[in-house]
C-alpha cells in the first residue's frame, strides 16, 4: 500500500525541487564561469570558485583555483582577487592591489570580467533554446483523464458524464493504444473548435467502458 500510494506523491515532489536545484545550479555556474573565464584572460587571480555556499563537501585545485562544491545549492561565486564581495568565505586576497589584481586592471578589462557573468548566461540560453529548436520539444502525451467536475445543465452532464469517470479515448482512438497518442494541447484544442458539434469519448466507470457522444 505504501509503495502504491505514498511513493509516487513523494517522488512527484522531489523530481521537480531537484530539477529545480540543478537548472538553478546551472545558470549560477554559468554565470560565475563567466567571470572566472575573463579573469584568467586579464590574468586576474580567481582563488576559489565554488559551486553552492555553506560547508564544502569537496574541493581541488586546478589551474591556480581551489574548485569546490559545497552543502547548500543556493548559489555560488568565483573569488576574485582585489575584489571584496559578501559570502564568498575568507576571501584572502580581497585586498590585493598586485599585478594580478581587479584594481590594477583597466577599466575596459574590469568591465568584461563584471559583465563576462550576464554574457554567458545570454549564451548558455542561446544554446539551449537553438538545441530544442534542433531536436524538437518532448510531447506530453495523454494517458487518461480524470472528470473531476461537472458544470451543470451543460452538455457533459445531459450526456451523462459524471464525476470520477476516467476519459480513456476520443472520436475512435484510445489515448494509450493509439499510434498517434493525442497531447493535453491537443485535446483541449479538440473541444474548444467541438461547439455544436458531437464529439465521441470513451469512458472507463467501475472497470467498464462507456461509449459516450456529446
Amino acid at each position: 500500500m505504501l509503495e502504491n500510494t505514498l511513493v509516487p506523491v513523494i517522488l512527484s515532489k522531489i523530481v521537480p525541487l531537484a530539477g529545480s536545484i540543478l537548472a538553478f545550479l546551472s545558470i549560477v555556474t554559468v554565470h560565475e564561469f563567466g567571470h572566472f573565464i575573463f579573469c584568467k584572460i586579464f590574468n586576474v587571480k580567481t582563488p576559489t570558485f565554488s559551486v553552492g555556499i555553506g560547508p564544502v563537501l569537496f574541493k581541488r585545485e586546478f589551474w591556480g583555483t581551489e574548485f569546490q562544491l559545497a552543502l547548500l545549492p543556493l548559489g555560488g561565486f568565483v573569488e576574485i582577487g582585489g575584489l571584496s564581495e559578501p559570502g564568498q568565505g575568507e576571501q584572502t586576497l580581497a585586498q590585493d592591489d598586485g599585478e594580478q589584481s581587479f584594481v590594477s586592471k583597466p577599466y575596459w578589462q574590469k568591465m568584461i570580467i563584471l559583465w563576462g557573468g550576464i554574457l554567458f548566461n545570454f549564451l548558455f540560453a542561446f544554446l539551449i533554446y537553438t538545441g530544442l529548436f534542433l531536436t524538437g520539444m518532448p510531447k506530453s502525451k495523454i494517458q487518461e483523464i480524470k472528470v473531476t467536475a461537472i458544470t451543470a445543465e451543460g452538455p457533459a452532464e445531459k450526456a451523462g458524464l459524471r464525476e470520477g469517470d476516467i476519459l480513456i479515448g476520443i472520436d475512435k482512438k484510445f489515448f494509450k493504444t493509439t499510434e498517434a497518442p493525442i497531447s493535453a494541447a491537443e485535446f483541449g484544442n479538440k473541444i474548444m473548435s467541438s461547439s455544436g458539434i458531437p464529439v465521441h469519448f470513451y469512458v472507463k466507470r467501475n472497470e467498464k467502458t462507456i461509449n459516450m457522444t456529446i
